[in-house]
Formats: C-alpha cells, sequence, structure tokens
C-alpha cells in the first residue's frame, strides 16, 4: 500500500485504512488475514531497508580502510626513502671525515677540515628534520587510522 507521501507507508495510515466495525465472524477473520499480510509486507521491507543501509555502511567503510591503507603504504615509502637518504649522509659523512683525516696527516687540513665541518652539520641538520617531520606524520597517520577503525569497528557493531 502506498500513502500521499511519496509512496511511503506509515503505520498510522495503514491502522486508520482497516480500522472498521465488523458484521460477522468471517469478516473479521478475513480484516486479520489482511493486517497480517501489511504487518508482514512492512517488516519485509523494514528488513530490506536496513540490509541496504548495512551494505552501503560495508562498501563505504572498505573505500575508507583502501584509502588509510594506500595512504599507509605511501607514508611507508617516503620512510624508506628518507631512511636511504640519511645513509647516503652517513656515508659521505664517513668519507668527509677520511679526507679530513688523510689532509690533517698531510698538515694542512684546518680550513678544509671547518669546511667539511659545515657542510656535514648543515646536510644531517636538513636530513634530520626531514626524518623527525616524517616521523611526526607518521605517528599521526597512525593515530588517525586508528581512530577511523575504532569508529568502523563501533559502527559495525551497532548494525550487527
Amino acid at each position: 500500500q502506498t500513502s500521499s507521501n511519496g509512496g511511503v507507508v506509515r503505520a498510522s495510515d495503514v491502522i486508520n485504512d482497516h480500522l472498521v466495525e465488523f458484521k460477522s465472524i468471517e469478516e473479521l477473520q478475513q480484516k486479520n488475514k489482511q493486517l497480517l499480510a501489511v504487518a508482514r509486507q512492512l517488516g519485509d521491507d523494514n528488513e530490506q531497508k536496513v540490509s541496504d543501509v548495512r551494505k552501503s555502511l560495508e562498501e563505504e567503510h572498505a573505500k575508507q580502510i583502501a584509502a588509510v591503507e594506500l595512504r599507509a603504504e605511501k607514508l611507508s615509502q617516503q620512510h624508506k626513502q628518507h631512511e636511504g637518504l640519511m645513509q647516503q649522509v652517513l656515508r659521505q659523512r664517513d668519507l668527509y671525515k677520511q679526507l679530513l683525516s688523510e689532509r690533517e696527516g698531510e698538515g694542512g687540513g684546518e680550513v678544509l677540515a671547518a669546511e667539511i665541518s659545515a657542510d656535514i652539520s648543515s646536510g644531517a641538520k636538513d636530513h634530520k628534520a626531514l626524518y623527525v617531520d616524517l616521523q611526526k606524520e607518521h605517528e599521526e597517520f597512525k593515530q588517525e587510522s586508528a581512530k577511523n577503525l575504532q569508529m568502523l569497528r563501533d559502527e559495525g557493531y551497532k548494525y550487527r
């Protein structure tokens, strides 16, 4: 049955449409059958709507989880790149230290030592700052992911 509200059947409409006086027991039994059919139909409609909502929420959550996993993978790759850069900087530092010690062994390393240590410290500070920023982003991402996962679990339990 449909009402004037865009095809939506409300309980009050059904009750008002079917609440009448009966002349005989047979008519009462017939109305009872009709009302049972309406009640079953409303129950089936409700179950279908709940199922549709649950399915759409599960799809939305799956998309959100996929997006979070993709972001985590990107951050992991960036972390690996930064670690590689840090290793490269450390190798350069070691090379400069070796060159410095060789130079000092020859006797003219005071000016070169100052230049090399200035280069090393500025490069290391830049990479250290990048590394610290990346660690902060990674921690923020982990916290956000945990919150999102908990929200998804809570919503999933709510619809069970």
